[in-house]
């Protein structure tokens, strides 16, 4: 008896049981026009992520076609999904809307156009994990005008870079001489500490609204990591 709640004991103080038990909310957000013919591919690839303990919020901007049922019947489908039906509004009001609602401790943006690889979100908790401090990690793009050869999953960083934690001046300044191979400024290919979010809002009515709402936001990022695998699909000129 004495060595079965020592051996629960253990398992209970192990570095290995708390990281398995400890899974926080990750709220997904994906604001959703005129893309019916990608949706279910979108949808899919968060509700078969290796991380179950998410939320997906899928806003329908007034959507004209038939997005507005397809993400009726997931949230019939899956209790994991919340849908909002708005007025159209555009891109920022739409994720806007998300956040509102968000519970998780965490926030990740996908556009109801593209996909993420199925372990997104389970890598953006280790990184998180491995580094308590991190309030934003970011990671790569897959572009499909790109020409590259790497494919979504893989990792295409410098190895000597990995683990590397940037201060918010840090993270500006690498983001402003080194633009596009530092940070990409769109708000999608990353996950943000829900804290970081509050008081921040995407402007609404603007062209560029990624690049302009991360540069209010990077000044208050406290921890920053470049996570160098592939894992986010970006639909480029869809048809």
């Amino acid at each position: 008896m004495i060595d079965s709640i020592q051996f629960v004991t253990e398992l209970l103080m192990s570095t290995s049981f708390k990281t398995y038990v400890v899974m926080p909310l990750v709220s997904v957000i994906i604001p959703i026009y005129k893309v019916e013919k990608y949706l279910a591919e979108c949808i899919d690839s968060v509700i078969n992520q290796t991380y179950h303990n998410i939320e997906i919020i899928l806003v329908d901007d007034g959507s004209p076609d038939g997005c507005g049922a397809m993400c009726d019947a997931y949230a019939a489908q899956d209790e994991r999904v919340r849908v909002i039906h708005r007025p159209n509004g555009g891109l920022s009001a739409a994720r806007n809307s998300g956040v509102d609602i968000a519970t998780g401790e965490f926030i990740t943006f996908l556009d109801g156009d593209d996909w993420m690889y199925r372990g997104t979100i389970e890598g953006y908790m280790q990184c998180f994990a491995k580094h308590p401090e991190l309030d934003l990690v970011e990671s790569r793009i897959y572009f499909t005008d790109s020409g590259e050869s790497c494919n979504v999953g893989e990792s295409i960083g410098d190895p000597q870079a990995e683990d590397r934690v940037l201060t918010g001046a840090e993270l500006m300044e690498q983001f402003c001489m080194d633009l596009y191979p530092a940070s990409n400024p769109s708000a999608w290919n990353k996950c943000y500490r829900t804290q970081l979010l509050q008081g921040h809002r995407f402007s609404e009515g603007r062209v560029y609204e990624d690049l302009e709402f991360q540069l209010r936001l990077y000044p208050q990022v406290k921890a920053y990591l470049l996570w160098p695998q592939v894992n986010y699909y970006y639909r480029v000129n869809r048809m």
